[in-house]
């Protein structure tokens, strides 16, 4: 069995399901932008595995209390464009992505969350 598949069968068998949020602005009148209101975002629930980093990988980009997901990338949407997490009732904001994708086919993306 793969590296790759058996990643896929420890994120489907110790995963839970989180839901990833792409929040959006849309300006309700385009020639006055200021008076912008928000739409809801646009949500995708997937299955992730959390992790903490460790102390030897925490420096100016990753901080204390950081977390990272690590979610399956066989999924039709492309994960690196959300910017919200929700795991249950705790919320996350996205710092950054990670993807494994030797091709054009992303296996596994690993996202660094902060709340």
């Amino acid at each position: 069995m793969s590296t790759l598949a058996t990643a896929k069968r420890l994120i489907d068998k110790h995963g839970r399901e989180i839901t990833l949020q792409k929040m959006s602005i849309v300006p309700a009148d385009p020639n006055n932008p200021q008076d912008g209101s928000t739409t809801a975002p646009a949500e995708l629930v997937v299955n992730a595995v959390q992790d903490a980093y460790t102390e030897e990988q925490m420096d100016s980009v990753i901080e204390r209390g950081d977390v990272k997901f690590l979610v399956w990338g066989g999924t039709a949407t492309d994960v690196e464009t959300y910017d919200k997490i929700v795991d249950g009732s705790t919320k996350w904001r996205i710092i950054s992505v990670e993807p494994i994708r030797p091709g054009t086919f992303t296996y596994l993306y690993t996202i660094q969350a902060r709340r």
